[in-house]
């Protein structure tokens, strides 16, 4: 009897083929996110699509989940010579509930976001590193991604005499 080939050995295949094809540039997170897909996925990724399909759909019931999965699963099968004509299907059925799922989370939202005076009055709360970073946010609108900061103890300024 063959032994069953894992989901982390057919993705860690898929991502060193993916890692020596200059061409294609994931990020590190990409291929991260990717691993760990496979590591966590309760069903074989070679096993019909059906199958593939019921079972993502009995795990998780966020659509943006599902296509992230479905994703990774689809690109895996590309490369292994597997069908995926109907994991395609599958994914593109859920680009509508994606928006609409969207769409109800912004209006959540707007219910939920505080105006610019509760904003400002929460930063005349805070000191230090908390207040200059969200200074820095709210009055220059950067993110924190913009931001080269480090922070130090003990400042030392040395003056030409």
């Amino acid at each position: 009897m063959p032994k069953k080939t894992l989901n982390s050995d057919i993705v860690n295949d898929y991502l060193d083929h993916i890692k020596k094809d200059k061409e294609k540039n994931l990020s590190v997170q990409t291929l991260k996110t990717y691993e760990n897909i496979g590591n966590n996925l309760p069903f074989n990724i070679l096993t019909n699509q059906n199958t593939i399909i019921k079972k993502l759909k009995d795990v998780y019931e966020n659509p943006n989940t599902l296509a992230l999965y479905l994703n990774m699963i689809i690109l895996v099968r590309k490369y292994k010579d597997e069908e995926v004509d109907k994991l395609i299907k599958f994914r593109n059925q859920l680009r509508d509930k994606i928006i609409a799922s969207r769409k109800s989370n912004l209006d959540k939202l707007d219910d939920e976001l505080p105006n610019l005076d509760k904003i400002t009055s929460e930063l005349d709360n805070l000191v230090g590193v908390p207040y200059i970073i969200n200074y820095l946010i709210i009055n220059h609108g950067l993110r924190n991604k913009d931001m080269n900061l480090k922070f130090v103890k003990v400042l030392i300024i040395m003056m030409k005499i």
